[in-house]
């Protein structure tokens, strides 16, 4: 077993797992804090959340502690509310039965500390820290994967990615955030696992916190490399994963429903909109991915478009994140540096309000129907183009089309 000292930080949330870790103790019961937050502190990166693993049952830290929630009791997780209403996860140890749906294990058995850490994915992810002392223990090499940069499963690496077939996914995420190589084995068992029995909803949910890496680019590479990308996204040739990846790359960290539209545009537009269009993503995020993809393919032709239709999109809610998502699709392309120049001056300008609303043109007498919605585009087109100076030249000009028309 390997030790290492660290200093713990005092501000949340290490300040409220730290009052949990001391509850845990006062009342008897082994604890840690374990996973993710143990080796992104050890890297230097920022935590969110923290996870405790502890000797005590699901009943007792139910007892203990005053607010809780039951999110996971029969795998032995429980949610403790904090007094700041911060969420931490406090999970029994464990040792897992069989794994039947490559999910979820058919049954658990109170364990030790060291059998909890055996059972994990990754060694980088399978540290014991103490947060009283900063004292980390390792019983599995995840110190030494972390100094050598190395993404390793926590024993035979089959039967590791098998168990929970998601963790294919979970590893090339990591290495792909964390810029570490995959070490042989694992990527033999990343290239071998199948991904059958998994969720249409848990794979868009990794594909997504992979998009949020800070490499999105290394994330399809990886997917590309290890065969396992036509199960993820519509497939993309050889050329555009390299090119998709640039454009990622270029992009870095991001909205993740920038880094989806770079990617899905250099898909067929059909294919791309189909696929989308089946996930379980909420409506209103599929639609602005969908508005991104598709002015991200016309985007080109943006300098030969109507001074109307230039500043319409340049004023857009969107038009920020279309600028990011150009300027790693489109670097050297001729429309897309008018757009950056259109948004850039848009942003000068006030918020562009129309002059004339639907019930100035109904008190001139035009009746509802569709020609009121032509009337009032043809004049928000005269008021962007600056051919008009104010409201009351606009009703004017509504005036003389109306008679025209009548």
């Amino acid at each position: 077993m390997e030790t290492t000292a660290i200093q713990v930080p005092s501000t949340a949330p290490w300040a409220e797992a730290r009052a949990i870790h001391a509850t845990l103790r006062e009342h008897g019961a082994e604890a840690w804090l374990v996973g993710g937050c143990v080796r992104d502190l050890l890297l230097g990166r920022a935590v969110k959340d923290v996870d405790i693993a502890t000797g005590a049952s699901p009943e007792e830290i139910e007892q203990w502690f005053p607010r809780t929630v039951a999110v996971g009791k029969s795998f032995g997780v429980i949610i403790v509310v904090t007094p700041s209403k911060a969420n931490v996860e406090v999970a029994s140890f464990r040792s897992d039965g069989a794994y039947i749906d490559g999910r979820r294990p058919t049954s658990i058995v109170p364990t030790d500390a060291r059998s909890d850490v055996e059972r994990r994915d990754f060694t980088i992810n399978a540290l014991l820290l103490d947060p009283l002392d900063g004292t980390v223990f390792d019983h599995v090499g995840g110190l030494a994967d972390l100094r050598d940069r190395c993404l390793r499963a926590v024993g035979d690496a089959a039967a590791r990615l098998s168990e929970d077939r998601l963790r294919v996914l979970r590893a090339l995420r990591f290495a792909a955030g964390l810029g570490f190589a995959i070490e042989p084995r694992t990527w033999q068992a990343i290239r071998t696992t199948p991904l059958a029995g998994l969720s249409a909803e848990r794979i868009v949910q990794e594909w997504f916190k992979g998009l949020a890496c800070a490499r999105p680019g290394a994330w399809l590479r990886l997917l590309a490399e290890s065969g396992r990308l036509a199960e993820v996204t519509p497939p993309l040739g050889q050329d555009l994963v390299a090119e998709t990846a640039t454009a990622l790359d270029r992009l870095g960290p991001r909205d993740d429903e920038v880094a989806a539209a770079v990617w899905l545009s250099r898909v067929s537009v059909p294919a791309a909109l189909a696929w989308l269009g089946g996930l379980p993503l909420e409506k209103a995020s599929q639609r602005r991915i969908t508005w991104l993809i598709e002015q991200l393919r016309t985007l080109p032709r943006h300098h030969h478009a109507a001074i109307a239709d230039r500043r319409r999109l340049a004023g857009h809610p969107q038009a920020e994140a279309l600028v990011a998502a150009a300027r790693a699709c489109l670097p050297d392309d001729s429309g897309q540096l008018a757009f950056v120049a259109d948004r850039a001056a848009e942003r000068a300008r006030p918020p562009f309000a129309p002059w004339v609303r639907a019930s100035d043109l109904l008190a001139l007498g035009l009746r509802p129907g569709p020609r009121v919605g032509v009337v009032l585009r043809r004049l928000e087109n005269a008021q962007l183009e600056g051919s008009l100076a104010d409201r009351d030249q606009a009703l004017e000009q509504a005036r003389i089309w109306l008679a025209g028309e009548a």
